[in-house]
């Protein structure tokens, strides 16, 4: 588009009749003035100094009757220096040439004063009288030989303004710069008037601006370095399909013609026009956009061409080379062409494609790359920056990923997001102050940082961590028995740096708001206040901290997993079917971290494994200071979850609860902007929808995240999930990879349909087996498991059969049929596999089963082959005793029981089976001892079990004992 061609309706004839009457069938002809007011920095009595205006599609008229001396008479007071302009109304062509390309002004000095020029005095007669009723005398600029000036100072005028619905008059300051203006030369400022009397749109509104910056090509090889004077880069649409002929339809947008050769860190931070530069001059501040380009965001915050690996920290910025461009091409959009825009992006059926070629040999491409511009279409979004990936077309083969990998980055931008209807509202008016593209900060990419949370919850966030630090710091003096600075300065020291980085955040979240400070002695005096309150809020939190707090705050110590561990045996031993050991050990917990935030956290996060909804809510209403410190987040995206799948069992539209999450998702996208998540779980939504500026958006979103997120997921018991299947699975592609450790954070939160939605967008990348496990403990943990849902078996894939086989026996043991889930468990008795944990699910309850049945060496068998998975023995142990016991082979049930009271956990059955032995072999003293001990906590009673035993003993032996 910037390629212009020479049919605008600008006036270019030297002949044509100055007329605002036009004949029948043309279009009305608008005179735009261009008045000089004035000049200043510029010497008076420079000889023969002329000014000239330029463009390449347009003509001016003079206002003087020796246009060679107007602008002289201009410095001497004696005469108005005027310019005239006629353009047609409504002409989007002419809006276009003047958008892409500036009027140039020039101060001239002539070199041979005396030659005369002839010029056609009928001609300029006529136009003199046809404009006598506007006040203003127009006379044709004569042709002067330029090459017998040397300009003085040069710049640049910007009438886009002009094509407004309405009249316009403005003033505008230009500056000229000399051609030695980089040496330090002052520029000459110049003072315009420019107006209209009628408006140059009448019918037809510019609604939209377009803007395309080319900024470097990277990692090109030094042949294609060296042809930088040669070098043409064309922006294009591009057909996605072939026509008819076979061939890829495309359409031209721009090209960009001026290249250097640079050390990347030593190029221009400041993007020009296009069609205003030139390649043997340095660009001076007259042909600038305005915009930059810092040196450290060169290759950050791109949006990179899927699945293509860029590898930019291969790239020295500080010694390797890039050919820049750094030029900007603008446009003008109607409703119209937006509107077709639209639908040329929404149809994705063209891209925009990318053409690097030699101007010696334009037919043969060098490189070429292809762009999405679908995220034009996402709501509010007006500006991207790309990092497209080139490959030489004639190799046919992409570069490989551990390869330093061509490519270019630009940046598109428009003045309003194209999914906003203006309705025919022109956007071009006198007050408008954004005809230049976004400046670096508006881009999305580079605005995704910023932190949109409220300044309250902030404040309230700082001062929790700050809290957090001090008790953590304090935790490890006590345990480590820190008593010099110098016993552990390296430890001290990198506490203290982070401890620096939550004192800077109070500071701009509280007592920089409650005071603000403008010179260094406020600000010296605001440290002092922060000085007092913290060190006073420091002393209040160590004199509540006692020793007690280690024992039992273990959520403060990341070291102490016996809290996770315990809610692990919790899980374990519910879905092995012992729930009455189970209950025992949540009540019996529940009461010793009564005032643990953690294990509140723990508990909240089995009541959504096991449905429990109402409880769960109560615990995400809780105020955020009384939540356990990280897992503040994870308890807004699992209240999230809980508000999903309450709106989903009412909804009565298809899809409304789906809806509903979007919208709930992208409010906590804004509370929590710098968190993977919730942006990877919309993206998966959206790719479900097949929503590509969603899909587009939210990539962008994650990928820029994902080198600056600091991964701490809270320190969390074993999830339902990975008891019935915690089978390692390979993904291949970084975004596999990624996605994966989502979707094994969705898991460990309970959040199961969370983690359904980002599986299926990798599940391309498991196998049939692995796939077929994850979806069949899915419908089972969400309560989904339908009758039509069948049983597979994938008998070509070896090394998944046992696990597949387990799988299988879940699904069986759900349904009820548990003659059917036991012989799926049998096969893992006989299987040599003792690395997949989850596998001890199927023991267990294959265990329990034959004890209940009273198949007791079926029982030992599977209790044994548990204790070879080498974790959570303490369950094992316990079964083997009573099954022993109950085949009165009392000395082995002694040894696994007394192996079982090894763990740190109070069993009062497991002390009375001992008692019970103890007696039966005649051990009195010791009985009475363990049975003692079974009792130490009154609140907890003997199972019946061991009371129908304890009856069935010899009376006299039983007297004895009590």
């Amino acid at each position: 588009m910037n390629e212009i061609r020479p049919t605008s309706q600008v006036n270019t004839g030297k002949t044509q009749s100055l007329t605002e009457d036009p004949p029948k069938g043309h279009k009305q002809r608008v005179f735009a003035w261009l008045e000089l007011i004035e000049i200043t920095n510029f010497n008076a009595n420079q000889k023969y100094s002329y000014m000239e205006l330029r463009h390449s599609r347009a003509e001016f008229f003079h206002s003087s009757k020796e246009p060679k001396h107007m602008f002289n008479k201009f410095l001497a007071g004696e005469e108005k220096c005027i310019y005239t302009i006629i353009i047609e109304q409504d002409d989007m062509e002419a809006a276009n040439y003047f958008a892409a390309e500036q009027i140039c002004v020039l101060i001239k000095r002539h070199t041979a004063s005396n030659e005369r020029h002839s010029v056609d005095e009928d001609s300029y007669d006529s136009e003199v009288e046809t404009q006598a009723e506007f006040g203003y005398d127009v006379e044709f600029e004569y042709k002067i030989d330029n090459k017998k000036y040397n300009y003085l100072a040069k710049g640049y005028i910007d009438i886009l303004q002009l094509f407004s619905d309405e009249s316009i008059s403005l003033q505008m300051v230009v500056f000229l710069y000399s051609p030695k203006w980089a040496s330090g030369r002052g520029a000459v400022k110049t003072i315009w008037n420019i107006y209209t009397k009628m408006p140059l749109m009448k019918t037809l509104h510019i609604t939209n601006l377009a803007f395309i910056s080319l900024e470097s090509l990277y990692n090109l090889p030094e042949e294609l370095l060296d042809m930088a004077d040669d070098m043409r880069v064309d922006i294009l649409f591009q057909a996605k399909f072939e026509n008819e002929d076979l061939v890829f339809d495309e359409f031209k947008i721009c090209t960009f013609k001026v290249f250097r050769k640079n050390i990347i860190k030593d190029q221009s931070i400041y993007f020009c026009w296009e069609n205003l530069r030139n390649l043997n001059e340095r660009s001076p501040p007259d042909v600038r956009t305005g915009c930059t380009n810092k040196p450290q965001n060169f290759l950050r915050n791109l949006f990179c061409t899927e699945d293509r690996e860029f590898n930019f920290s291969f790239i020295n910025i500080f010694h390797d080379y890039a050919l820049t461009s750094n030029s900007t091409v603008r446009f003008v959009l109607t409703d119209e062409l937006t509107e077709k825009l639209e639908q040329v992006i929404g149809s994705d059926e063209q891209c925009l494609g990318v053409k690097v070629y030699n101007i010696e040999q334009p037919e043969e491409i060098l490189l070429q790359g292809a762009l999405e511009a679908h995220i034009f279409l996402y709501p509010n979004v007006n500006a991207c920056r790309f990092a497209v990936a080139l490959d030489d077309p004639a190799s046919h083969v992409n570069s490989k990923d551990d390869d330093k990998r061509t490519f270019v980055t630009l940046n598109i931008s428009f003045y309003s997001p194209i999914t906003e209807s203006r309705r025919g509202r022109s956007i071009i008016t006198k007050s408008i102050d954004n005809i230049a593209p976004a400046d670096e900060d508006k881009y999305v990419c580079n605005s995704l940082l910023q932190d949109n949370r409220s300044l309250s919850f902030k404040r309230e966030d700082a001062y929790r961590k700050f809290n957090q630090e001090i008790k953590s710091i304090a935790m490890n003096i006590l345990k480590n028995n820190i008593t010099d600075y110098n016993d552990s300065k390296s430890y001290v020291c990198c506490e203290l740096k982070i401890l620096s980085w939550k004192i800077t955040d109070l500071i701009a979240y509280d007592f920089n708001v409650r005071v603000p400070t403008e010179t260094s002695i406020e600000f010296t005096n605001l440290m002092t206040l922060v000085y007092k309150e913290l060190t006073q809020r420091v002393y209040n939190i160590l004199n509540t901290f006692d020793n007690k707090a280690i024992s039992i705050d273990q959520g403060t110590i990341k070291e102490d997993t016996k809290l996770q561990r315990r809610m692990s045996y919790i899980k374990l031993l519910n879905e092995a079917g012992d729930k009455k050991l189970a209950n025992f050990l949540l009540e019996k917990f529940s009461q010793t971290y009564a005032d643990n935030s953690s294990w509140h956290f723990c508990k909240f996060l089995y009541d959504i494994e096991t449905l429990k909804f109402d409880s769960a809510l109560e615990y995400a209403k809780k105020p955020v200071r009384e939540v356990y410190h990280r897992a503040h987040f994870y308890t807004e995206l699992a209240g999230i979850y809980l508000k999903y799948i309450q709106f989903k069992r009412n909804e009565k539209h298809f899809n409304e609860a789906l809806s509903y999450l979007i919208e709930i998702l992208n409010e906590f996208s804004i509370q929590f902007p710098l968190e993977l998540e919730p942006w990877i779980l919309l993206h998966c939504i959206y790719k479900q929808c097949g929503y590509l500026p969603g899909i587009e958006y939210t990539r962008l979103k994650y990928e820029n995240l994902v080198s600056q997120h600091y991964w701490d997921f809270p320190n969390i018991p074993y999830s339902r999930f990975s008891i019935y299947n915690d089978v390692y699975v390979q993904f291949y592609t970084k975004k596999g990879q990624l996605l994966f450790i989502i979707v094994k954070h969705f898991l460990w939160l309970g959040t199961y349909i969370f983690a359904d939605i980002v599986f299926d967008a990798i599940s391309d990348e498991c196998t049939p087996a692995e796939k077929y496990m994850f979806k069949s403990t899915i419908k089972i943990l969400t309560d989904d498991l339908t009758d039509d849902y069948t049983l597979q078996s994938f008998d070509n894939d070896k090394s998944m059969k046992i696990l597949v086989a387990f799988t299988n026996g879940n699904m069986a043991y759900y349904r009820g049929d548990i003659s059917k889930a036991l012989s799926y468990y049998h096969r893992i008795l006989d299987s040599k596999d003792n690395e997949n944990q989850c596998l001890k699910l199927g023991l267990l309850r294959y265990a329990n089963f034959r004890y209940n049945e009273n198949k007791l060496l079926d029982a030992i068998k599977a209790y044994e082959k548990y204790l070879f998975f080498g974790t959570g023995a303490f369950v094992a142990y316990y079964g083997l005793g009573k099954a022993m016991y109950m085949l009165k082979r009392l000395p082995e049930a002694e040894g696994h029981f007394a192996n079982a009271t090894n763990y740190p956990l109070h069993v009062p059955d497991i002390w009375a089976y001992l008692a019970l032995i103890n007696l039966r072999l005649g051990r009195m003293e010791n009985a009475l001892k363990l049975w003692k001990y079974a009792h130490v906590n009154e609140n907890h009673t003997i199972s019946k079990e061991i009371l129908t035993e304890l009856e069935a003993l010899d009376h006299k032996m039983l007297n004895l004992f009590i």
